[in-house]
């Protein structure tokens, strides 16, 4: 608040940057993943809702060569999917991936991956 006057006398937009459709976009895929977390942790073991969120690096590494235009090679893509195997196998002792919970999970690590791309 002791830099609004200063800003507004040097002329200093107080919001940043004009890409205020990206900002948006990244709030809410922001605020509906980490609902969507929440929402797991209640209903999943602790260990387990982690991991799902944590597939959020592994989704970027997709939405970027979508968005950013990122080229990617077979050694990539072997290595999402040793990745997304990896979590398969930490997951699966106590949990089956294909319950709307575990979905639920997976769909709040990617929308997570689409905020972080977003901007």
């Amino acid at each position: 608040g002791l830099l609004i006057p200063y800003m507004l006398s040097q002329k200093i937009p107080l919001l940043g940057h004009k890409a205020y459709s990206a900002l948006i976009t990244r709030g809410v895929c922001g605020f509906v993943s980490l609902a969507l977390g929440f929402y797991v942790v209640g209903h999943l073991s602790l260990s387990s809702a982690a991991i799902l969120n944590q597939t959020s690096p592994f989704f970027v590494a997709m939405l970027s060569v979508f968005f950013l235009k990122e080229k990617t090679d077979g050694e990539q893509i072997l290595l999402l999917v040793i990745g997304f195997l990896g979590c398969a196998l930490v997951i699966k002792p106590g949990f089956d991936v294909a319950s709307s919970i575990g979905l639920i999970g997976l769909l709040a690590g990617f929308i997570a991956a689409l905020a972080y791309v977003s901007v």
